[in-house]
């Protein structure tokens, strides 16, 4: 997803970017945010339609590979329920 379509979802995600003078990651469950190249993987609700979307998204290119990583090296454990 490019940026132009991340602000419709963004705002909604559990974890999501926060843009800034120093963007991060920020996560709702942990009340933090977190400045390090970051990544994350989110199964959230299709706002443009039914269904769910599975969101893959870093802090830059190297947050993104880690995520990406993470499902390969976890697919057996993502089963719907939050890893």
């Amino acid at each position: 997803m490019s940026l132009r379509g991340k602000s419709s979802i963004n705002d909604s995600l559990p974890v999501r970017i926060v843009s800034g003078d120093r963007h991060s990651v920020f996560s709702e469950k942990t009340k933090k945010h977190y400045y390090e190249d970051a990544g994350f993987v989110v199964k959230a609700e299709n706002p443009w339609g039914k269904g769910e979307l599975l969101v893959v998204a870093g802090k830059s290119i190297s947050g993104t590979k880690a995520a990406i990583l993470s499902i390969v090296q976890n697919a057996p454990l993502l089963n719907g329920r939050n890893v």
